[in-house]
């Protein structure tokens, strides 16, 4: 069938930028992340390592001692949120009094939990979100005295690892809290702290995890995990793969190359952004047979639908999506390509981060012009299985408008994502099969010339073939 999805791989020249939506970490050596998606992962795309992890709670357990006083709160966790807090709790333990780097003064904390987030987000493993959170709160390596419970903790399964950076994400303040918990309890079972802060003198002990602890991390029955993975958008892609170049690729062939004083700027922001309805818009009577009539004048419109001035298309034709080659999605792209595109790499082993420098607005002090910024990219020839599915009883010509928006977007350096001028994000199309549907894009620009007038008339004067100006605001 015409309208079976059409699917191809393309593979990154570059590394690549996709900046998360949203305010970066507060403070100093602030980084934008990879955007991420949450998916479900069993253990076995996790670690296909069989260990036992009572074992391995209890070897923890052992060596972190909490005080008394904790015991009941600890109890109230889930098994992941144990984990996670007897993590976060290393680093006030280990960094006490005045702290040090970034972890001190009154608003440590409130950096800790921003850099554990980040740290949660962008690492798969217990040891390399130590390194990273170490790294942006600028501290020193431990002492040789802390090495036990960090060992026990660089040493748990991978997926009791991941669980407890899943529990930090859901709830990071809740988990530096009961950090702080257990580093304050931890002080007075020195008696020169205690009698110093008038507190009685507490005692550290082994904590015992619940039996629903235990069984939370250690079922195995098909128990998943919820994981933020890197991931490219599909707004991002849509756009990047067949807004911009379907637009292009129109007023190409209509001799309409963009520019104000000939084509409408509200045309333009509506092939290219999709557009946007006015305030106070009130959709008009016939507005049902002008969007029939743009959908049969434009099969790149019919494509991807938008918003004129007064109303929405109801639909669009076409949708979009993606996702990494990589061990964590091997599943959805072996089944997608008849196991031709898998890999034993894990996502969370392509990304790196990267800090620039650039120029700012100058000052007072001489270093005011210049401002140091980090982001996080994707390696270089990752590759991406991109799916483009048509609705039923979609016209030739709108899934031609498609594939030719598709060779345009590589023929014009196909770019996904962001930072394409400082050199990131660069891609080249591997059709991993020959498909016969790309034969109409050249019945898509026959169209377009044989129809070339009255198409680029109903552009000029924004009707786009209709009775009314459909975008004039």
């Amino acid at each position: 069938m015409k309208t079976q999805p059409y699917r191809f791989v393309v593979r990154a020249t570059q590394s690549i930028a996709h900046g998360e939506a949203g305010v970066n970490s507060t403070g100093p050596n602030n980084t934008t992340l990879f955007a991420r998606e949450l998916a479900l992962l069993n253990r076995e795309q996790i670690s296909a390592s069989d260990v036992d992890i009572q074992a391995s709670i209890d070897q923890l357990l052992r060596v972190a001692l909490v005080p008394a006083s904790s015991v009941e709160f600890l109890t109230t966790l889930t098994g992941g949120e144990l984990l996670a807090v007897i993590f976060a709790s290393q680093f006030p333990l280990i960094y006490r009094g005045e702290g040090e780097g970034l972890f001190a003064g009154a608003e440590r904390y409130q950096y800790l939990t921003t850099r554990l987030v980040d740290a949660a987000t962008c690492c798969s493993t217990l040891p390399t979100a130590w390194a990273y959170v170490s790294r942006k709160l600028s501290l020193s390596p431990p002492g040789s005295g802390w090495h036990p419970p960090l060992l026990a903790l660089f040493s748990l399964p991978p997926f009791l690892q991941s669980a407890a950076l899943a529990a930090t994400l859901r709830a990071p303040e809740m988990i530096v809290m009961g950090a702080r918990f257990i580093a304050d309890g931890m002080k007075t079972t020195s008696w020169r702290y205690a009698e110093a802060v008038d507190r009685d003198t507490e005692e550290g002990v082994i904590y015992e995890a619940t039996e629903e602890q235990v069984r939370q991390l250690g079922a195995n029955d098909g128990r998943m995990l919820a994981v933020r993975i890197p991931a490219i958008s599909g707004n991002s892609i849509r756009h990047n793969l067949l807004r911009a170049p379907g637009a292009t690729r129109l007023l190409t062939e209509l001799g309409l190359t963009p520019d104000r004083e000939i084509v409408p700027i509200a045309v333009e922001r509506f092939l290219y952004s999709g557009g946007n309805t006015v305030k106070g818009a009130r959709a008009p009577g016939a507005c049902d047979l002008y969007e029939a009539v743009v959908r049969r004048n434009y099969p790149f419109i019919d494509a991807l639908g938008g918003s004129f001035d007064q109303f929405l298309l109801t639909r669009s034709n076409v949708s979009v999506a993606s996702w990494i080659v990589c061990r964590e999605n091997n599943w959805i792209t072996a089944s997608k390509t008849d196991g031709q595109y898998t890999s034993d790499v894990s996502i969370f082993d392509l990304v790196s981060e990267v800090t620039r420098t650039r120029s700012g607005i100058g000052g007072k002090d001489k270093e005011s012009g210049q401002m140091i910024f980090s982001y996080e990219t994707l390696a270089a020839q990752t590759a991406f299985l991109i799916e483009v599915s048509f609705q039923p009883y979609t016209s030739d010509l709108t899934i031609g408008a498609v594939m030719q928006a598709i060779d345009d977007w590589q023929g014009s350096g196909g770019t996904l994502g962001a930072k394409s001028a400082q050199g990131h994000s660069g891609f080249i199309a591997e059709h991993y099969r020959n498909d016969v549907r790309q034969a109409l894009a050249a019945e898509y620009l026959s169209y377009l010339a044989e129809n070339r007038d009255r198409l680029r008339q109903g552009l000029i004067d924004a009707t786009f073939g209709t009775e009314a100006v459909l975008c004039g605001a």
